[in-house]
């Protein structure tokens, strides 16, 4: 098992309740070490509080104690270390696959009730969730509750600055102070953050599709449109380079949309989990049992629900994403394929008519090139063709001068042409790249 170093100078950050004698709710956060750890956990020490009357505060008087921590150096691993993790867990009695489901990158949930030795009925509740960790979902809870003292602890894991402070807004905003006391406070706020970083998300892809779609003149959704409001020379690199580009983002958004539709399916699925534990709750007396109103309860009841309703939402529109990027990418080749086939037309009209010229040349060639061959060479003064001495040789004994002169001269003519091919072959590649830029530059 992975774990997160202990960090000297890195503290945990807690938030607490408790009940004064007068019924107020009382309130405390800040910043512990790992070294005062054990100290915050037992109201010892610094975290010692005392009541009006000077007594000090058992740690079972205390209606909700919660402590956060941020990431640690891998994303996989507990963010306050192991051994810090092992006195959170013994000392607010979370469920056991706590740290099983902390390191896990898929998601986890799970509830667990228990009764006490005396009793038949479940008399605690242990819970934890985890956010699988795939698009921008982070984020683990476990948690606590015991009926008997409606009191709560709470673990957070992989909980960054921001967070914690929208935490901490939400448990200061509560205007009714029994909220403290449901099970469900911090699972809800957990799905409504999570539901609202996912929305975000799938706001950016949205936005980075419809940008795709008017760089290639695709319909937009809702809109007879086909022309794009960008020429594709403007968003960049003209020709088969910017296309290529285009390819390469809607690839990407798909390997987005898949995440983003996993970790909506969890949302969805772990807010039917809160509701059968709402129901749970409910059914075993939990909630009649602790002083908590009945409009706080219908409240996180609301939340849950709507906060599922709208993953489900989000795994619809995921879906219609996908299908229209799917169809941008089928268009994208479509186009890719239509400019080939014109470039592969004019390549192939540029070629007959070399090809006609050449074939011209050939011919005119072939024609006049024996005849000239054979008056050039017995022209040469290499042979006397006079009547007056018919027994003298008729080939000159230099006659080798001319192969010694003519065979070299042949081999550099050989050597010049393959030199002017090459540099011709690249002078057609160049013109081929450029009237591909011409007709994919066009609006």
């Amino acid at each position: 098992m992975l774990e997160g170093k202990e960090r000297p100078g890195w503290p945990l950050r807690f938030y607490e309740a408790w009940e004064d004698k007068a019924g107020g709710i009382k309130v405390r956060e800040g910043t512990v070490s790992y070294e005062q750890l054990t100290h915050w956990l037992t109201l010892q020490a610094n975290y010692a509080i005392a009541d009006n009357d000077g007594l000090l505060l058992l740690e079972e008087h205390m209606v909700l104690r919660l402590i956060t921590c941020d990431f640690s150096d891998y994303p996989f691993a507990l963010g306050c270390g192991q051994a810090s993790f092992l006195k959170i867990k013994k000392a607010f009695r979370l469920h056991d696959t706590t740290e099983e489901a902390f390191v896990s990158n898929n998601g986890a949930f799970a509830r667990y009730f228990s009764a006490g030795v005396n009793s038949v009925e479940a008399d605690s509740l242990a819970m934890v969730i985890k956010i699988p960790r795939w698009a921008r979902g982070s984020g683990a809870l476990s948690l606590s509750f015991d009926r008997k003292t409606a009191t709560t602890r709470a673990f957070l894991n992989w909980i960054p600055n921001h967070e914690h402070e929208a935490l901490l807004n939400l448990l200061r905003d509560q205007k009714d102070k029994s909220a403290y006391r449901h099970p469900l406070l911090l699972p809800t706020h957990m799905l409504n953050s999570h539901q609202r970083t996912m929305e975000a998300y799938r706001k950016l892809v949205d936005d980075t599709i419809v940008k795709v779609e008017l760089r290639v003149g695709y319909a937009l959704p809702g809109l007879l449109y086909y022309k794009p409001i960008v020429p594709l020379v403007a968003w960049g690199t003209a020709g088969p380079d910017d296309f290529e580009d285009v390819v390469r983002r809607l690839h990407g958004t798909l390997a987005e949309l898949g995440a983003l539709c996993f970790e909506c399916t969890f949302g969805k699925d772990a807010g039917a989990f809160l509701m059968k534990t709402q129901q749970e709750l409910a059914g075993r007396g939990f909630i009649s049992l602790v002083k908590v109103s009945p409009r706080v309860s219908e409240g996180f009841v609301h939340q849950i629900d709507f906060a599922a309703n709208l993953y489900s939402t989000m795994v619809g529109q995921a879906a219609v994403l996908k299908e229209r990027v799917q169809s941008h990418i089928n268009l994208t080749f479509s186009l890719i394929a239509q400019e080939e086939n014109k470039l592969s037309r004019a390549v192939a009209e540029h070629s007959q008519r070399d090809s006609a010229a050449m074939r011209t040349i050939a011919v005119m060639t072939m024609f006049f090139l024996p005849p000239t061959f054979v008056a050039t060479l017995f022209s040469m003064e290499m042979f006397d063709w006079s009547p007056e001495a018919p027994r003298k040789r008729m080939v000159s004994a230099n006659f080798w001068i001319y192969w010694v002169i003519a065979g070299p001269l042949t081999i550099i003519v050989l050597v010049v042409w393959r030199f002017w091919w090459v540099k011709e072959e690249k002078r057609a590649q160049d013109e081929l790249r450029k009237t591909r830029q011409r007709r994919w530059s066009k609006p």
